[in-house]
């Protein structure tokens, strides 16, 4: 299961939960908070879980890109990379996620690496144009277990 943190227009049946299809469009990046926190500009977060309990995301491919964790005890916002094809990325980083290019599509979408989170989940920030504040059908970014 995957949970998302700042979407806003969630398209659902069942509301804010509920069961989505590969490629379905679930919502709009957004800054809005529910939980605590803030955001100064539209991104997403998301968690993946496994039978109820939080999934560590070291070793978990993106778009091609394997993520790993910082060292323990190292500042969670501050450690960690990603790594694919002999490159490596450090947290803060632009990459180009560039999955369907590098798979064969040619679609082109940015992601951000931001690090590990506490309690082991990492954050990752997908920006994506802002529609005017309207929920507008596009492409998706591409994020797979097992890319």
């Amino acid at each position: 299961m995957t949970s998302y943190y700042h979407l806003r227009n969630i398209g659902s049946t069942s509301g804010a939960i509920g069961t989505f299809s590969r490629n379905q469009l679930i919502g709009a990046t957004g800054t809005e908070v529910c939980n605590g926190g803030s955001a100064s500009g539209a991104h997403v977060h998301f968690t993946l879980w496994y039978n109820g309990a939080l999934s560590n995301l070291e070793g978990v491919k993106l778009s091609g890109w394997t993520l790993h964790q910082g060292p323990a005890g190292s500042n969670l916002y501050n450690s960690g990379y990603i790594e694919r094809d002999g490159v490596t990325l450090t947290h803060w980083n632009w990459v180009t996620n560039d999955y369907h290019s590098y798979y064969g599509t040619g679609l082109d979408y940015s992601l951000r690496f931001y690090g590990n989170g506490s309690g082991n989940i990492d954050r990752l920030s997908i920006p994506v144009t802002d529609l005017d504040s309207e929920l507008k059908s596009g492409p998706p970014a591409d994020l797979g277990y097992f890319d």
